[in-house]
């Protein structure tokens, strides 16, 4: 096999995860997804400067190591606490170096079907991100060879899943 009918013989996806509420998004999909398909879900978070200290007094040290440590740890409880009652297998990596490079590093492992991953930030923030790390989504979808799912970072309206309470703005 090869091409198309070998990506559509498996039935894994991975899934970028960052810390965001786009993220957040992008692994609820997945793993409603891999509930109702039996898929595996292959987790991929990307040490960014996100996960390191801003303070300067204590770059270099034991404390900084441990901040570090404490914020990767926290990004997997997050990962956690979305798979929830998740009854399939899945697997959770932290990576570095370049995110497009790894999460397709990691779906060419797997032989995924699709790479998952939350739409892009909006506002300013978002401006200021892919100024620092470029688009991922542009990259991932121009050089992953394989069918890259964007979620939104909501689900759609009128969809009963969606989180009662009054909606916060971006």
């Amino acid at each position: 096999m090869t091409g198309w009918q070998n990506a559509l013989g498996s039935n894994d996806l991975v899934v970028a995860f960052e810390s965001s509420p786009y993220s957040d998004a992008a692994l609820d999909f997945a793993v409603e997804l891999a509930e109702q398909s039996g898929a595996t879900l292959h987790i991929v978070h990307v040490q960014s400067l996100a996960d390191y200290p801003i303070d300067p007094d204590i770059a270099g040290s034991e404390a900084e190591a441990e901040t570090i440590r404490s914020s990767l740890a926290h990004v997997r409880a997050e990962v956690e606490r979305a798979l929830g009652s998740f009854s399939g297998k899945w697997t959770y990596s932290n990576e570095k170096g370049n995110i497009v490079d790894r999460v397709n590093e990691i779906a060419d492992r797997y032989n995924a079907l699709a790479i998952i991953i939350g739409s892009s930030t909006s506002g300013i923030g978002g401006v200021f991100h892919r100024a620092l790390k470029g688009s991922v989504l542009k990259y991932m979808t121009k050089g992953s060879g394989r069918v890259v799912m964007v979620v939104p970072k909501h689900p759609p309206a009128g969809d009963e899943r969606t989180a009662t309470g009054p909606e916060v703005p971006d």
